[in-house]
């Protein structure tokens, strides 16, 4: 039982940090009280343009493979970058200097939390009924007053940082999250454009929710691989480290084939996709 309560203020924890970029909301407020989101306006200037031009070209084969190979999405993974690039430097009212687009974003957040049991029964009442497990011979403890109070969260910072040329004919981004200081999330990405294909490499932090919050072991999950106007070539891989990534610039999947194990790959010749393993 004690597993289970644990288990479910680590899963409040992580959804209240989720939220990071609005305002605070009170756990007890009515869901109809709370305000509608107002819609995004599309972002505007030379950023967005350039983003425009070059995603133009690959939009309609991503948009056929990811609708076809259902469950992967690692093909979009370069226009949710770089459409992030082009709302952050109307944010920041970037310009390119000396060709190339060079600036960073910084979004902060207060977010300590405090949940009870109570809190708990209030949302979940089966918590009280809840059956025990004939392996589990530990005493069920059904006292859930008093006994858990937790109180954490703190100051969230996210900050995304971009280099990129002023025609983005290559470039990179890195994001990172931390909580208190401490590392929450973190991720690289890079791309070049070489003989019409868009080439990148995403490499994104692998956390595990334990007991004790988010557990880093060091891995990434690493996407690389190149898009065309009408065909692609994408995989997806485990990675100790964020060291030794494949570069855009030379990126050949062959070659990276023979180094790494990949974990899916999806691929689009001539209109036939496949998705493997």
């Amino acid at each position: 039982m004690r597993k289970r309560v644990l288990c479910c203020l680590l899963i409040m924890t992580l959804v209240l940090l989720c939220g990071c970029g609005g305002p605070e909301k009170s756990a007890d407020a009515p869901a109809e009280a709370l305000p509608a989101a107002a819609p995004t306006a599309a972002p505007a200037g030379p950023a967005a343009q350039a983003v425009e031009k070059l995603l133009s070209r690959y939009r309609a084969e991503t948009a056929r493979v990811s609708a076809q190979a259902v469950g992967d999405a690692a093909c979009l993974i370069p226009s949710q970058v770089l459409a992030q690039f082009a709302r952050d430097a109307q944010t920041a009212q970037a310009k390119a200097e000396d060709g190339r687009w060079v600036f960073s974003v910084r979004e902060t957040g207060d977010h300590t939390y405090e949940s009870t049991a109570m809190d708990l029964y209030k949302s979940d009442p089966s918590l009280l009924s809840a059956t025990p497990d004939p392996a589990d011979e530990t005493p069920q403890d059904h006292q859930l007053m008093g006994d858990y109070d937790v109180t954490g969260g703190g100051l969230f910072v996210r900050v995304r940082a971009y280099d990129a040329a002023e025609s983005l004919s290559a470039g990179s981004a890195e994001f990172t999250d931390t909580l208190n200081g401490e590392t929450t999330g973190h991720e690289l990405f890079s791309f070049s454009v070489r003989d019409g294909k868009l080439y990148f490499t995403d490499a994104a932090m692998i956390l595990t929710a334990g007991l004790d919050g988010l557990e880093d072991h060091g891995k990434y999950l690493v996407a690389a691989g190149w898009i065309s106007p009408d065909g692609l070539d994408v995989i997806e891989y485990e990675s100790d480290g964020a060291e030794g990534l494949p570069d855009p610039a030379t990126l050949e999947i062959a070659a990276l084939l023979t180094a790494v194990t990949p974990l899916t790959r999806v691929q689009d010749a001539q209109g036939r996709i496949s998705v493997s393993p």
